[in-house]
């Protein structure tokens, strides 16, 4: 995506806003997703849509359907999968319901151990991780859905390039979201999500490998950042007119960081400290979106929005090297109002292509 990445890339689990706790992007977003337990990945290039929030480089949503029974069903899908490393996966997919709703259990699993580069030598590479996730819905009629899910996570990894491995990478997280379909004056839907997501990472220098006394860390030290996100949307859907149609909505978000530390687990292990807030960070999103489609093959489309963001550095210090000094902007809050936009022409191109020989 250009090159870009960090916050240039919007990444949206079900239209939840996940956010990784270590400042190193140690645990970014991607690394509480399991890929496998979604039905569709979509990216977004550059700045293609204001519905989902600010991406410069790229948009990714991973999405789950929804399960649609007329009578009583069962269904399900599992997959294994082995290799080199003693590399193995596996997943587990059941969804039973009816008219009324629907309940959908997955699970998924993935381990390997280090692997061996073209020399033969072993790299510091071993990861395991698992997930669990629950969907509760309720149809009362076809135009209608309310849906209550849940998912817990965690795993580890071990990482060559660094002088700390992931012990820990826990996620918890609970969501709401409702959808009605109707059709009063040009409103034709709905749509309504609120989500919390628990994120809680340990990296260290001593559980997944044999701690070596250096210069920058001459005991076994670990960090242990939390980073708890709650967000909601508000989506409208209209039809102006036959070939019009129109997104606007509103969105929230706040998120809490924290941490606690330990140059020295042996004298001073972290789980024995206790958390220190250090950022709070809050943002309010109105956005609009249109599409007005010319004739069968294009289309304009454009959108506008409008974010208020609200930072509070709350560190009381700062790592110099190996020393921690005063923060000087300890306490300082931080407001800006973000606009974005744009406007695109679209056409489909109905070539043939012929194949020269």
């Amino acid at each position: 995506f250009r090159g870009m990445a960090a916050s240039r890339l919007n990444i949206l689990a079900d239209g939840e806003t996940v956010l990784g706790g270590c400042g190193m992007r140690m645990d970014p977003p991607t690394a509480y997703l399991f890929p496998e337990t979604y039905d569709r990945i979509r990216i977004l290039k550059g700045p293609q849509s204001v519905v989902w929030g600010t991406g410069s480089a790229a948009t990714v949503l991973f999405e789950r359907d929804t399960p649609d029974f007329d009578t009583p069903t069962v269904q399900g899908t599992a997959s294994v999968l082995a290799g080199s490393f003693d590399r193995l996966e596996a997943m587990a997919d059941l969804t039973t319901g009816a008219a009324s709703g629907y309940l959908r259990l997955q699970g998924s699993h993935a381990e390997s151990d280090d692997y061996e580069d073209g020399d033969g030598a072993e790299v510091h590479s071993a990861y395991e991780r698992w997930s669990g996730n629950v969907a509760l819905g309720w149809t009362p009629d076809e135009k209608t859905v309310i849906e209550l899910t849940g998912a817990v996570s965690d795993g580890e990894a071990a990482y060559a390039d660094r002088m700390m491995d992931g012990s820990m990478f826990k996620r918890e997280n609970i969501g709401l979201r409702a959808r009605r379909e109707m059709s009063v004056g040009w409103l034709t839907a709905v749509d309504a999500q609120l989500y919390r997501n628990d994120v809680d990472h340990v990296m260290d220098n001593y559980s997944l490998r044999t701690f070596t006394p250096s210069m920058m860390m001459p005991a076994p030290a670990a960090s242990n950042p939390t980073r708890l996100t709650e967000g909601g949307r508000l989506t409208t859907t209209l039809a102006p007119g036959d070939n019009t149609q129109a997104t606007i909505g509103v969105d929230t978000q706040r998120n809490e960081h924290a941490v606690r530390s330990t140059m020295n687990q042996t004298m001073m292990p972290f789980e024995a400290m206790a958390f220190t807030d250090d950022g709070t960070f809050e943002q309010q999103g109105l956005f609009a979106e249109i599409e007005h489609a010319l004739n069968a093959g294009s289309r304009l489309v454009g959108g506008l929005r409008a974010d208020q963001w609200e930072v509070t550095d709350q560190r009381l210090t700062l790592k110099n090297g190996m020393m921690s000094v005063p923060n000087p902007t300890a306490g300082t809050i931080d407001k800006d109002t973000l606009t974005s936009g744009f406007a695109r022409l679209e056409h489909d191109l109905n070539a043939q292509h012929q194949l020269l020989v």
